[in-house]
């Protein structure tokens, strides 16, 4: 019966022999990670949505759906396999910020801001530092004075600097 693995600070879905027997092989680990991997294993195997030794609080419909959205969100090309559904970049968190990344590979992309919540900013602007492509290794950088509202509105994966937004003095 699987169970729970837990230390102080993380936890494991460990499946039984039995369990791990009846996965489709390119969905096979030995225990599954607690944050995304879990979901693996239960769209691998749906009847874990609804074990009473799991603890889960919600109806299993609803943990299987959430399991379908880690799984497709984190693990899109092992969702399509187990599912047969299709990752989009509109319905998978991995493949839209691969679509921004890639749309983007020749913008400067914000990868550390600063606004309102730190003392001597300016009112109504973020100073975002970004790099070509949002490359976060690179040594070419530079700062830019945003407007917050437009900053507010970025994308999940990231703000693309804009024409009208000004290099920083």
């Amino acid at each position: 019966m699987c169970h729970w693995r837990i230390t102080p600070s993380h936890g494991w879905l460990v499946p039984s022999a039995g369990e791990l027997a009846r996965m489709p092989e390119i969905a096979r680990r030995h225990e599954y990670e607690e944050d995304c991997d879990w979901s693996i294993a239960v769209v691998a195997l749906p009847e874990l949505a609804g074990a009473k030794s799991l603890g889960w609080s919600a109806p299993a419909a609803e943990v299987l759906a959430n399991a379908k959205k880690t799984l497709r969100d984190w693990h899109p090309d092992l969702f399509e396999t187990l599912t047969g559904e299709r990752a989009t970049s509109a319905n998978s968190y991995l493949r839209g910020r691969d679509e921004f990344y890639r749309v983007h590979a020749q913008n400067w992309i914000v990868i550390s801001a600063v606004g309102r919540w730190v003392d001597g900013e300016p009112t109504g602007f973020v100073v975002g530092t970004a790099t070509l492509s949002g490359n976060r290794s690179s040594q070419d950088s530079r700062d830019y004075l945003i407007p917050s509202v437009r900053y507010d509105e970025r994308a999940n994966w990231g703000y693309v600097i804009q024409p009208e937004d000004q290099l920083a003095a």
